[in-house]
Order: structure tokens, then C-alpha cells, then sequence
């Protein structure tokens, strides 16, 4: 599974932490990432464990 966590909607639920320690409290694992400058965000690939609830900023982009 794919995950974003876009930085621009954690700014507004006042959430200032990095991506990863996001991914590190939500409890999700994940193989590798990228960062999306342009839409200002992070991309976690081959993400698992993910919480049935999630935070507004953090979404899932492609399921398996």
C-alpha cells in the first residue's frame, strides 16, 4: 500500500512533526519513501500495519 501525508493539512491540524515520526507514532511500517516537493509531501511505499483510522493529513493512495 501507498501512503501521503501531506504537510500542508498537518500545518493546519497543527501537527509540525516530520512525516516519519507521523508513520513512527501511527505505528506504520513501511520499505521506502519519497518526498513531493511541489504538493509538499511525503510518499510511503510497501506501508503495512496501518491503523483502520487515520488523521485527515494521512491518507492511503493505493491499496493493494
Amino acid at each position: 500500500m501507498k501512503i501521503v501525508v501531506d504537510y500542508i493539512g498537518a500545518g493546519i491540524a497543527s501537527d509540525n512533526r516530520h512525516a516519519q515520526d507521523i508513520m513512527k507514532s501511527l505505528g506504520i511500517s513501511y520499505s521506502s519513501y519519497r518526498t513531493q516537493s511541489v504538493a509538499d509531501c511525503w510518499i510511503f511505499e510497501g506501508c503495512s500495519n496501518i491503523p483502520k483510522e487515520l488523521p485527515s493529513y494521512v491518507r492511503v493512495i493505493q491499496k493493494p
